[in-house]
């Protein structure tokens, strides 16, 4: 045998094949314990975030349909609403006209009463204004005549 003296940066001898066979070794033993685990966790973690945006999906579906829901029943309640109003508001012109037509009615009754009220009072006032200017134009007469006219 003979002994080969050089100095390389590699050299193939039993050795390389040891340190071949170890590193297969452990890419077996890190493959089994530590990068299946993390495919299955990975693999979990991801089924979880599409459930989960599945689920925010069907919620987000949910609520455009009770928003839509809302709005109709809003419009609806409106409609309602305004239908109402339309309805007291006539209801109250009505009883306005009512009231008008009862106060017109009254006033009027006032006014012919107040005329009757008038007329007899001018007819008092002519036969005491009657009764007084006979005396007057006696007491003229008696004063323009310097004598008595007696009755």
């Amino acid at each position: 045998m003979e002994i080969v003296s050089t100095i390389a940066m590699i050299s193939i001898n039993a050795t390389l094949v040891v340190q071949l066979l170890s590193f297969l070794l452990f890419l077996l033993i890190i493959n089994r314990i530590m990068f299946r685990p993390l495919r299955n966790t990975m693999r979990e973690r991801d089924f979880f975030i599409e459930n989960l945006t599945r689920e925010i999906d069907g919620a987000n579906r949910e609520y455009d349909q009770v928003l839509a829901d809302l709005d109709q029943q809003e419009q609806q309640v409106r409609q309602a609403a305004n239908e109402l109003r339309r309805q007291r508001r006539d209801e109250g012109a009505g009883e306005a006209r009512a009231i008008v037509d009862e106060a017109v009615g009254y006033i009027g009754a006032l006014n012919l009463q107040a005329r009757e009220d008038v007329d007899r009072q001018m007819a008092e006032a002519r036969k005491a204004l009657t009764m007084e200017a006979e005396g007057v134009a006696v007491a003229l007469m008696e004063k323009i005549l310097k004598r008595r006219i007696g009755s």
